[in-house]
């Protein structure tokens, strides 16, 4: 299946948009636990420091931002989420294309599901530990 292309969405796309996505988003954070919220997408893409691309009919989304180290330039994929028939995998070129534009070297991302080495063969795993410092 070819996936639709992705675009990045501007000020009045987003906000012609955010009726659709805002629910997606709230939903995406209740049900992973997340601690941002809907309106910081907007408030990020908005500022600049994030990219919100989505297919034209809006059943996929992404929400990027740029990881600068001494030892490389990553493409984050913050948010993904999907109403379509295509997978997250059908849009893994148009990613690592979105990447070489940004002049970035890796696309990394979190996820909870573990699923990602049997759909991403070759993928490289790191785990990230987490957890609160406390009062």
């Amino acid at each position: 299946m070819t996936a639709d292309a992705l675009f990045p969405l501007d000020y009045g796309q987003r906000r012609a948009a955010w009726p659709d996505l805002r629910p997606r988003l709230a939903a995406l954070v209740a049900r992973t636990g997340e601690p941002w919220m809907p309106e910081d997408v907007f408030h990020l893409t908005t500022m600049g420091q994030a990219t919100l691309w989505a297919t034209p009919d809006l059943g996929c989304f992404i929400v990027t931002q740029i990881d600068e180290q001494p030892w490389g330039r990553s493409l984050v994929v913050w948010i993904a989420s999907e109403v379509t028939d295509a997978h997250a995998v059908a849009y893994m070129d148009q990613v690592k294309s979105i990447a070489r534009d940004a002049g970035c070297d890796r696309v990394t991302f979190t996820s909870p599901r573990r699923g990602w080495m049997r759909a991403l063969p070759g993928v490289a795993v790191r785990y990230e530990y987490s957890f609160e410092a406390g009062e």
